[in-house]
């Protein structure tokens, strides 16, 4: 840059901006369609866009030229695409709001359905509800947008602990797709999320199956992937080891394949879930370390949270108290930020039996009961029965047998009608270790291990 030139750069923002005040409104258009065209003759690029739709806008404005708002529109699209590609959401979300603001009519209706979606995933989820209700409102015959904002209201709902609500969305929205198509498949899959969280475990399974073979029909690797991790997770709940170690790997080919970092992640959680549960805690912190950094890397704050989560109940079996306690909280507030009632609930029931581990009942007590309610209230009968169940064991080790003998029969109906027999199996032994120690009789459905 030469000596003349640098003299014309500015050193402070209120001598910047009080020049471009003086000069006159079309000078001002005319100067911001200069640097649009000087973006425009350099290629533009992801890192443009935005700044290119600013100028388009400033010039449109002041000029009165149609053709800019062309520009200004096909800037914000790129813009906002690129954003949801990079996990950029609130990029995302800022161009799709503004993109719908210049379109008539039904043409808002898809912008305003993926600035819901980003602000969704951005966890941001004060204003989703009100950009989906828009979105449905601008076009109201469009069947595929309409089954993909039911699905994005099922989510909203599920997140939020409408755990009924979200179902009943999820089937609509199903519906509304009709039997082909990405729309079905997405929806088919979020309803197996839901009856899988909720206890109908091989209800979840057989809707997931038709899943993944309409997303394989189509050659939607993504789509595939996804409904694969959800699959996994349900056969390893179930007691299908092999299924779900089979199901997870070939979901994280896919995902890998088809460069969806943020799924990737979660596949991995659950890979890593896997393991820890067949007792090789060290191969299953590797994979969560490295789900963890992907989840960062691609600003996935929830599968962030989650991957604490898991974290901190690793060291917690371990017995490192201190780095589970720190790293329970660290998850605790990333997914309260969120609104992620559900996963909160469990994570403060885990730092229950935390305190439990840690000698400090007192503390434990009230948390597992808190937790237990909320994971009832939101409809995770499992989650509840798991932590119905170390309040058992809590209460056996205090001496308060006839709270434990209670909170030991919640603990077998929630297990029971949540579908799952290997928790109800290891939450029994630790019972009847329990009862055993404090000298009693076993309490009904418990197993004692011969010694």
């Amino acid at each position: 840059m030469s000596g003349a030139e640098r003299a014309y750069l500015f050193r402070h923002v209120l001598l910047r901006d009080a020049a471009y005040q003086l000069q006159m409104p079309r000078r001002r258009g005319e100067l911001h369609a200069l640097a649009l065209a000087i973006q425009e003759e350099r290629g533009g690029g992801p890192g443009a866009w935005e700044d290119m739709a600013r100028h388009a806008g400033a010039a449109r404005e002041a000029l009165g030229d149609p053709s800019f708002a062309a520009k200004e529109c096909d800037c914000l699209r790129r813009a906002a695409e690129h954003g949801d590609r990079v996990y950029d959401l609130p990029a995302a979300l800022r161009c799709w709001r503004r993109l719908a603001g210049l379109l008539p009519g039904a043409a808002r209706a898809e912008p305003l359905y993926r600035a819901g979606e980003a602000s969704r995933l951005a966890g941001d989820i004060s204003e989703t509800a009100g950009l989906l209700e828009a979105a449905l409102a601008a076009a109201p015959r469009d069947r595929a947008l309409r089954s993909n904002v039911l699905r994005a209201q099922a989510a909203l709902a599920y997140r939020t602990g409408r755990a009924r609500e979200a179902e009943s969305l999820a089937r609509r929205a199903a519906r509304s797709a009709g039997r082909t198509g990405d729309p079905a498949t997405e929806a088919l899959q979020l309803l197996g999320i839901i009856l899988s969280a909720t206890g109908r475990v091989r209800e979840a399974a057989g809707v997931l199956r038709r899943a993944i073979a309409m997303a394989h029909r189509r050659r939607n690797r993504k789509l595939e992937g996804r409904s694969l991790v959800v699959l996994g997770h349900a056969c390893s709940v179930m007691g299908r080891a092999k299924e779900a170690r089979v199901a997870l790997a070939r979901a994280i080919r896919l995902l890998d394949a088809a460069g969806d970092l943020r799924e990737a992640a979660a596949a991995r959680a659950n890979l890593g879930l896997h393991w820890s549960e067949a007792g090789d805690p060290r191969k299953a912190e590797a994979i969560w370390q490295v789900s963890l950094r992907m989840a960062r890397e691609s600003h996935n704050l929830r599968a962030e949270g989650l991957g604490y989560g898991n974290l901190a109940n690793l060291y917690m079996d371990d017995g490192r108290f201190a780095l589970a306690e720190e790293t329970l909280h660290r998850a605790i507030a990333l997914l309260s930020e969120l609104g992620d009632q559900r996963s909160v609930a469990v994570y403060r029931g885990n730092l229950g039996r935390l305190m439990h581990l840690m000698g400090r009942d007192s503390e434990a007590v009230p948390l597992l009961e808190e937790g237990a309610g909320a994971c009832r209230r939101l409809g995770d009968r499992g989650s509840e029965g798991a932590l119905m169940g170390v309040l058992a064991a809590v209460h056996l080790r205090r001496g308060e047998v006839p709270p434990a003998r209670a909170a030991w029969s919640r603990c077998r109906r929630a297990l029971t009608r949540a579908g799952e027999p290997q928790t109800l199996r290891r939450q029994a032994e630790g019972v009847a270790a329990e009862c055993d120690r404090a000298g009693i009789p076993p309490f009904a459905g418990t197993i004692v291990r011969r010694r």
